[in-house]
């Protein structure tokens, strides 16, 4: 098993929980404690044994936190699937919005007010957001290695798009990292325009009526995330015989559940 986001919080976590306590939000707090229990015996799980041999494997359960690597692939390839729906056959565009670096300490102040402000200005120009606002700050697949109290990943260049890889210290890494949590309950896609959902119906009508004025525009859409972290099988089989496994025993989690 590769280097896992969750093997650097473990590690160098508590030291910057330690340095930074009077400084660090509580999104950021439950987003590294969820990362660094997901999938082990502190959230519970259950033990399955193979009815054919003794092989015996164990599925512990998953934090759900949305800047956990391991558990958002499923939910933003379903997302991004519904989105496909919606697309009309034209051409699109992304537009980023970015605030001042000057800004970046007030925001963290007030995140719920800065951002959703934000949010309202950029909607009088932006059009459709689907390919990125399910991506994470970074995926484990993205982690080279963890040297020397030093964390190296791959990322690609803005310029160019050459892949290149970055190396930080893990302080600063967690720091990068927690920049992009966002604060509880916080809705990070919004629809205007034809898009909103009081629009819908009419969004379908534009579509059927473009797709009828253009039929060789509805390709086959290109993939709109990059691969990400696999998740485990539902439904557990012996790697020896195939065989599905049984259930033996549901373990009790011993650290905080999943909100």
């Amino acid at each position: 098993m590769g280097l896992e986001l969750a093997d650097i919080f473990r590690q160098y976590g508590p030291a910057y929980l330690q340095k930074y306590a009077d400084q660090l939000l509580p999104s950021h707090r439950q987003a590294m404690r969820s990362i660094e229990q997901c999938r082990t015996q502190a959230l519970g799980g259950q033990v399955y044994a193979c009815p054919t041999c003794s092989e015996v494997q164990h599925s512990y359960h998953s934090c759900r936190n949305r800047h956990c690597p391991k558990c958002q692939n499923d939910k933003a390839q379903e997302w991004l699937e519904a989105q496909q729906d919606l697309l009309l056959p034209v051409p699109y565009f992304m537009l980023t919005f970015t605030l001042p670096a000057a800004l970046n300490e007030i925001v963290r102040s007030n995140q719920n007010l800065l951002y959703n402000l934000l949010f309202r200005v950029s909607a009088a120009a932006a059009q459709h957001l689907a390919p990125y606002v399910f991506r994470l700050a970074i995926s484990n697949r993205r982690l080279v290695k963890l040297e020397n109290d030093k964390v190296t990943f791959r990322y690609r260049a803005t310029d160019t798009g050459e892949p290149k890889l970055c190396t930080l210290s893990a302080e600063a890494f967690i720091h990068r990292f927690l920049q992009h949590v966002l604060p509880k309950a916080f809705v990070k896609v919004r629809y205007y325009g034809f898009f909103a959902p009081g629009c819908r119906k009419h969004l379908m009508v534009l579509r059927q009526q473009l797709e009828q004025a253009c039929p060789d525009s509805m390709g086959e859409p290109e993939s709109l995330s990059e691969p990400a972290d696999a998740t485990p099988e539902t439904k557990l089989c012996c790697p020896s015989g195939g065989q599905p496994m049984l259930l033996q025993r549901t373990i009790q989690p011993t650290g905080r559940c999943p909100p």
